[in-house]
């Protein structure tokens, strides 16, 4: 999902189900609603993997607990290096640290978020990614730039982290 002065664009750049290397399990097709069967057609990831390293390199990624996206992508796409990756559950956690909950389901009615008009639904590449646009952009509000909001919301170690600030080391 591109954003596109200040919202997200109203389709995904790339979105399809990927057919696994091993049958779903049953607690994925619980969580996820997906079978066997819905993804029987769909591309292998060797075959779109080139299309979506291409559409993400040097980009700058948001997603919520980017942790799990970032290294499901590194895994699959070697040699893939986006500019930055931001973590809208992190700065959630920090912007609203009373929220009742910071889950991708819960934070969109604790903000006033709509997600009703989002095509698709939840647990799904462009619902999620929608949605997590809108949240990023909701949360941009209550900080005063982009490097104050990257400060808390790029993960340590992720690209686009800013190296911790050393105090010189003294004696006394």
């Amino acid at each position: 999902m591109r954003t596109d002065g200040g919202r997200p664009g109203p389709h995904p750049v790339l979105c399809t189900l990927i057919q696994p290397p091993h049958p779903i399990t049953h607690f994925a097709t619980r969580l996820y609603h997906l079978t066997d069967h819905d993804v029987a057609t769909a591309p292998r990831w060797a075959q779109i993997a080139p299309a979506v390293c291409d559409t993400l390199q040097g980009a700058w990624i948001a997603a919520h607990n980017a942790h799990v996206d970032f290294q499901a992508l590194t895994r699959h796409l070697p040699g893939w290096e986006p500019a930055a990756v931001v973590d809208t559950l992190r700065l959630a956690r920090a912007a609203l640290p009373q929220a009742p909950g910071h889950s991708l389901d819960a934070l969109p009615a604790h903000t006033g978020i709509t997600v009703t008009d989002i095509p698709g639904r939840r647990h799904r590449a462009a619902f999620d990614a929608h949605a997590t646009a809108r949240l990023l952009l909701t949360l941009a509000g209550r900080y005063p730039t982009w490097d104050a909001l990257t400060a808390v919301a790029v993960p340590p170690g992720l690209p686009g982290a800013t190296a911790a600030k050393h105090e010189e080391q003294t004696l006394w």
